[in-house]
């Protein structure tokens, strides 16, 4: 099975929201395609390459329209059935595992205090009191979207608290955390876009979810203001 994975900014958007590249990937045989959003962070983050709320928007239009319109799956974990906004990591749905071993919340939060070397049962590793844990409740009480684009100075009180190690080779991170510019991330209330295939709805609301995370820890009177927050980058 063949999969193509895009970092859509604003120099390429343009070229990979569009239904001609989608055509070519299905002429190449391309099985699923998966649209990423550029999140200015690491060692030489370029904020001006990052995605507007409108074009986030764009994206996530085409993504709904595309998995009706084209044979070619679609994957967008960032969103419910309903469209409305969440972190994979924050449901719980998912973690990261490093090139060490490493588990981390996701991805691009390369923190960690727990390990796949450990014998301990991963499931225990995951919902055990800690880090993993407390990074979910903490960031599903502030926001649905991106909490290292909305709120990275929580991370990095986060990591402090827990002593969580840096497990990128560079050793930097919490540095580059604290020189993130907060921005809007997917979470854009009163702007959803649900899914208009019925097999993605369904998939969504029952196969994946927020397994009723947000509705346990979210408070949305806490959340910033996201025109406040995008009008500072």
């Amino acid at each position: 099975m063949v999969g193509v994975c895009t970092s859509v900014c604003k120099t390429n958007i343009d070229d990979l929201v569009r239904d001609e590249w989608v055509d070519a990937l299905i002429k190449m045989g391309v099985m699923y395609c998966w649209y990423h959003i550029y999140r200015p962070v690491g060692p030489e983050p370029n904020p001006d390459l990052a995605l507007t709320s409108e074009q986030q928007r764009r994206v996530r239009q085409f993504v709904v329209d595309t998995r009706v319109n084209k044979p070619i799956v679609v994957i967008d974990a960032y969103h419910d059935d309903a469209g409305n906004a969440l972190c994979p990591a924050v449901t719980g749905f998912t973690h990261h595992i490093g090139p060490w071993g490493d588990i981390e919340p996701c991805p691009v939060i390369q923190l960690a205090t727990e390990t796949i070397h450990d014998a301990r049962p991963l499931a225990e590793k995951f919902n055990a009191p800690g880090f993993l844990k407390d990074f979910r409740e903490l960031t599903a009480g502030q926001t649905r979207g991106c909490v290292i684009m909305e709120r990275p100075d929580l991370l990095v009180e986060l990591a402090e608290r827990h002593q969580a190690r840096d497990t990128t080779a560079r050793g930097a991170v919490i540095e580059e955390l604290k020189r993130v510019t907060p921005r809007r991330s997917q979470y854009q209330p009163g702007q959803e876009i649900p899914e208009r295939s019925f097999v993605y709805r369904w998939a969504k609301k029952y196969a994946f979810n927020d397994f009723g995370t947000y509705g346990r820890h979210f408070d949305p009177t806490r959340y910033r203001d996201p025109d406040r927050v995008e009008s500072s980058t």
